[in-house]
Protein backbone atom coordinates (compact mmCIF):
# COMPACT_ATOMS: atom_id res chain seq x y z
CA UNK A 1 0.00 0.00 0.00
CA UNK A 2 1.48 3.41 -0.77
CA UNK A 3 0.89 6.54 0.83
CA UNK A 4 0.29 9.76 -1.05
CA UNK A 5 3.21 11.14 -1.62
CA UNK A 6 4.94 8.88 -3.99
CA UNK A 7 8.32 10.01 -3.11
CA UNK A 8 8.39 8.61 0.14
CA UNK A 9 8.26 4.68 1.17
CA UNK A 10 5.38 3.02 1.07
CA UNK A 11 3.60 2.54 4.53
CA UNK A 12 1.68 -0.56 5.63
CA UNK A 13 -1.63 -1.09 6.89
CA UNK A 14 -5.18 -1.50 5.68
CA UNK A 15 -8.16 0.74 5.31
CA UNK A 16 -11.08 -0.51 7.90
CA UNK A 17 -13.50 -1.22 5.84
CA UNK A 18 -16.04 -0.11 9.08
CA UNK A 19 -15.15 3.26 8.08
CA UNK A 20 -16.94 3.25 4.31
CA UNK A 21 -19.86 3.67 5.77
CA UNK A 22 -22.68 4.75 3.85
CA UNK A 23 -22.50 8.70 3.37
CA UNK A 24 -23.12 10.23 0.41
CA UNK A 25 -20.56 11.37 -1.99
CA UNK A 26 -17.92 9.08 -0.11
CA UNK A 27 -15.94 6.85 -2.81
CA UNK A 28 -16.64 3.22 -2.12
CA UNK A 29 -13.34 2.24 -4.07
CA UNK A 30 -10.14 2.41 -2.30
CA UNK A 31 -7.81 5.25 -3.62
CA UNK A 32 -3.89 5.63 -1.51
CA UNK A 33 -4.49 9.31 -2.73
CA UNK A 34 -7.65 9.32 0.21
CA UNK A 35 -6.24 7.48 2.78
CA UNK A 36 -5.32 9.15 5.69
CA UNK A 37 -4.48 6.67 8.13
CA UNK A 38 -3.71 2.86 8.57
CA UNK A 39 -4.66 0.14 10.75
CA UNK A 40 -2.92 -3.31 11.43
CA UNK A 41 -4.04 -6.54 10.70
CA UNK A 42 -5.68 -8.48 14.04
CA UNK A 43 -2.67 -10.89 14.47
CA UNK A 44 -0.15 -7.81 14.83
CA UNK A 45 0.69 -6.59 17.65
CA UNK A 46 1.80 -2.72 17.31
CA UNK A 47 3.98 -0.86 20.11
CA UNK A 48 4.12 2.45 18.06
CA UNK A 49 2.19 4.49 15.83
CA UNK A 50 3.08 7.14 13.46
CA UNK A 51 1.80 10.66 12.95
CA UNK A 52 2.76 12.30 9.43
CA UNK A 53 2.32 16.10 8.93
CA UNK A 54 2.25 17.58 5.19
CA UNK A 55 6.05 18.78 5.98
CA UNK A 56 6.82 15.35 5.97
CA UNK A 57 7.97 15.02 9.93
CA UNK A 58 6.87 12.03 11.27
CA UNK A 59 6.56 11.23 14.89
CA UNK A 60 6.39 7.85 16.44
CA UNK A 61 4.22 7.38 19.90
CA UNK A 62 4.61 4.48 21.45
CA UNK A 63 1.32 2.63 23.13
CA UNK A 64 2.85 2.49 26.34
CA UNK A 65 2.51 6.09 26.94
CA UNK A 66 -1.44 5.03 27.68
CA UNK A 67 -2.68 7.91 25.49
CA UNK A 68 -5.79 9.28 26.86
CA UNK A 69 -8.47 10.22 23.84
CA UNK A 70 -11.72 12.89 23.55
CA UNK A 71 -13.80 12.94 20.40
CA UNK A 72 -15.37 16.11 19.53
CA UNK A 73 -19.11 16.16 19.77
CA UNK A 74 -19.11 16.92 15.78
CA UNK A 75 -16.53 14.16 14.96
CA UNK A 76 -14.00 16.77 13.59
CA UNK A 77 -11.64 16.92 16.58
CA UNK A 78 -9.40 14.23 18.06
CA UNK A 79 -7.81 15.04 21.26
CA UNK A 80 -4.48 13.14 22.03
CA UNK A 81 -2.95 13.29 25.21
CA UNK A 82 0.62 11.12 25.54
CA UNK A 83 3.10 12.26 28.33
CA UNK A 84 4.16 15.57 27.89
CA UNK A 85 2.04 15.69 24.80
CA UNK A 86 -1.14 16.82 22.85
CA UNK A 87 -1.64 16.23 19.98
CA UNK A 88 -4.94 17.65 17.86
CA UNK A 89 -6.04 15.93 14.74
CA UNK A 90 -8.81 17.99 12.77
CA UNK A 91 -10.62 16.82 10.49
CA UNK A 92 -13.69 15.22 8.89
CA UNK A 93 -15.35 11.76 10.55
CA UNK A 94 -12.38 11.00 12.50
CA UNK A 95 -14.36 8.48 14.84
CA UNK A 96 -12.41 5.80 13.47
CA UNK A 97 -9.54 6.90 14.24
CA UNK A 98 -9.86 7.07 17.33
CA UNK A 99 -11.64 3.41 17.21
CA UNK A 100 -8.39 2.45 16.19
CA UNK A 101 -5.91 3.87 19.16
CA UNK A 102 -8.84 3.08 21.52
CA UNK A 103 -7.77 -1.09 20.32
CA UNK A 104 -4.71 -0.14 19.75
CA UNK A 105 -4.49 -0.99 15.71
CA UNK A 106 -3.71 2.22 14.32
CA UNK A 107 -0.07 1.97 12.45
CA UNK A 108 -0.10 5.91 11.00
CA UNK A 109 -2.35 8.79 10.65
CA UNK A 110 -1.53 11.67 8.39
CA UNK A 111 -2.50 15.34 7.32
CA UNK A 112 -4.01 15.72 4.16
CA UNK A 113 -1.48 17.21 1.32
CA UNK A 114 -3.26 19.78 -0.28
CA UNK A 115 -5.83 20.69 3.05
CA UNK A 116 -8.58 20.55 1.19
CA UNK A 117 -11.62 18.10 1.41
CA UNK A 118 -12.69 16.51 -1.57
CA UNK A 119 -15.10 14.60 0.16
CA UNK A 120 -13.81 11.58 -1.28
CA UNK A 121 -12.76 9.90 1.28
CA UNK A 122 -14.99 8.26 4.20
CA UNK A 123 -11.71 10.09 6.73
CA UNK A 124 -10.48 13.46 5.97
CA UNK A 125 -7.62 15.04 7.49
CA UNK A 126 -6.98 18.42 7.15
CA UNK A 127 -4.42 19.63 10.26
CA UNK A 128 -2.28 17.79 13.07
CA UNK A 129 -0.75 19.64 15.55
CA UNK A 130 1.72 18.52 18.00
CA UNK A 131 2.47 20.04 21.22
CA UNK A 132 4.27 19.81 24.51
CA UNK A 133 7.94 19.26 26.11
CA UNK A 134 8.52 16.21 24.38
CA UNK A 135 9.29 17.73 21.38
CA UNK A 136 10.11 21.59 22.82
CA UNK A 137 13.76 20.85 21.01
CA UNK A 138 14.66 20.07 17.82
CA UNK A 139 17.70 17.26 17.21
CA UNK A 140 19.46 18.50 14.42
Amino acid sequence: MTFQNKETKPLRGIFPVESKQELPNVSKEFSAENQFYAVALEEEIIKKFMIILRSGRKFRVPYATLPITELSDKNDALFIMAYQLLIIIKGRNIAPIDEALASESLLWVSESFSEKDDGISPVFISNITIEGKAISKQVD
